[in-house]
This record gives C-alpha cells, sequence and structure tokens, in this order.
C-alpha cells in the first residue's frame, strides 16, 4: 500500500494520522516504523496533546487551497513532527507554521472544516478530475 500511494500521481490530502502515515517513519517509544515517505520528517509520539481550534492562512498552493487563503479547523493529536521544508500553514494571528504541502500533497495536523470554505473540496475535486 505504501509503494501505491507513492506511485499515485493525483493529488494527495492526509489529516492527523495520515499525515504521519505520509511521513518517513514513526517513533512509538524506541520502536520505530517506516510510512510512506511522501512528507519529509519523522513523527514522534509524546505524552502531552495538542489540542485547540485553528485558522491557518496557506503559504503555497496545495490540492485544497491557493496560498493566502485562510482555513478554520482543530488540532487533537499526541505526535510530533519537525517544522517541513515546505510548510502548508501559517497560524493567523502567530509565525507558527505547519504541514506540508509540494503542491500534488497536502498534509498536516489540522483538520479543516471545509463546510466554512468550500471552494477547497471544489479544488480538490478539480485536481482529483485533472481540470
Amino acid at each position: 500500500m505504501r509503494e501505491a500511494i507513492r506511485r499515485f500521481p493525483g493529488p494527495v490530502v492526509a489529516e492527523c494520522g495520515g499525515y504521519m502515515y505520509l511521513a518517513q517513519g514513526l517513533w512509538v517509544g524506541e520502536g520505530f516504523f517506516p510510512m510512506v515517505g511522501l512528507v519529509p520528517g519523522e513523527a514522534r509520539m509524546a505524552e502531552r496533546s495538542v489540542l485547540g481550534y485553528r485558522e491557518v492562512e496557506a503559504l503555497r498552493d496545495s490540492p485544497v487551497a491557493q496560498r493566502g487563503q485562510v482555513f478554520k479547523g482543530h488540532e487533537f493529536h499526541y505526535a510530533r513532527l519537525p517544522s517541513s521544508p515546505s510548510p502548508a500553514w501559517r497560524r493567523v494571528g502567530g509565525e507558527e507554521v505547519e504541514g506540508f504541502t509540494d503542491g500534488r500533497v497536502l498534509a498536516s495536523f489540522v483538520h479543516l472544516y471545509l463546510p466554512a470554505r468550500p471552494e477547497g473540496a471544489e479544488r480538490l475535486l478539480e485536481k482529483a478530475l485533472g481540470s
């Protein structure tokens, strides 16, 4: 399955556990598990959760967002991933960056609330259909 995802030519959107799955690997304690490898970095489980509502601005074009668009969502996770060289989002009102995008792949801990920005879902469908 990992190889099939790596070879898939269409848009890929992954949130939370999907973000971790697309990373290079996952550390749980001292155990390392290889993952898909589409996202740079290795996820590591932590003791404390990250929890909260988010408003994020797209730093680059992705399958869901155009650079500069603002989306709402939430985070709830125990994993950490180091900052990406190609972050997807900047938290509105702050400097924190998060996630990864290369234009085809969008991966992030933020669960987007697309009913507040339906053009994000429309953009993904257009990309998936090759429009």
